[in-house]
């Protein structure tokens, strides 16, 4: 996947800003973004892969993430400073990696997305109702991996998992308006561990693998001539007395990398 697809989200995904701290030096910038951890070769290190430093790595330079795994999903903050002797562009060229301090590091659980489809007209055992598929701008794309900010209400200590899924066969819709093409997935949340009370409206970040059906959506399109399409995600947005759900629509116009 290319970055460049979402660069007007990536402004304000997650509600992170990119910032330049004041200070001496114009050009240390202190930043959270989110990224899979890699290994990368150049220096036998592990490193985190992020949009913000496409289309090289960053390294921490004062933790070795001992405690992550090669494809793990994380959110982060760091903090880089680009007239170092370390990110200059020999250095770069060299590592094909931004040196830097990394703090607040935590994993992001990541999902599979599947093609098989479950009843749309029953709940899930302890399903339980999304505010939001995704908050404005709580997109990411990376990498085959799909970063997605959902608003819900939980209780304290609650415990969620998450389904991603599709008809791999569906043909897509087409937009009355635009005339892209449409292509439908449903985002379900069951409780995995019961919290306590208060509840709380949380923005929970969560990646989903999507690689398989995003490669197949890519080579569609590739034969179409127009400029972009539409990810619909279709969620329970509320669950009637009877426990028959109500289901709800976010689209997603996704412009095709040029």
């Amino acid at each position: 996947m290319k970055k460049n697809l979402f660069l007007s989200g990536l402004a304000v995904c997650l509600l992170l800003t990119l910032v330049s701290c004041l200070g001496e030096s114009s050009n240390v910038s202190t930043f959270t973004s989110v990224g899979i951890v890699r290994f990368n070769e150049k220096t036998g290190r592990l490193a985190i892969e992020s949009p913000d430093c496409s289309p090289y790595y960053f390294t921490p330079q004062n933790t070795n993430l001992a405690d992550f795994s090669i494809d793990d999903c994380v959110r982060f903050l760091c903090t880089v400073d680009l007239s170092s002797a370390e990110n200059s562009a020999d250095s770069l060229e060299k590592r094909k990696s931004y040196m830097g301090t990394l703090s607040n590091i935590e994993h992001v659980n990541r999902y599979e997305w599947s093609g098989y489809m479950t009843d749309t007209t029953k709940l899930l055992p302890n399903e339980q109702k999304i505010a939001y598929a995704f908050e404005e701008g709580g997109y990411l794309f990376l990498s085959g991996t799909m970063f997605l900010l959902s608003d819900i209400t939980m209780l304290t200590d609650q415990r969620n998992d998450w389904i991603l899924y599709s008809d791999i066969e569906a043909e897509p819709e087409t937009d009355k308006n635009t005339s892209y093409n449409i292509y439908s997935f449903f985002l379900r949340s069951t409780i995995k561990l019961e919290g306590i009370k208060p509840e709380k409206n949380l923005a929970i970040l969560n990646a989903y693998k999507i690689d398989y059906i995003w490669d197949r959506i890519q080579s569609r399109e590739k034969a179409d001539s127009k400029k972009a399409f539409i990810m619909r995600f279709n969620y329970i947005k509320d669950i009637k007395s009877d426990s028959i759900p109500v289901w709800a629509q976010q689209d997603l116009t996704v412009e095709k990398a040029q």
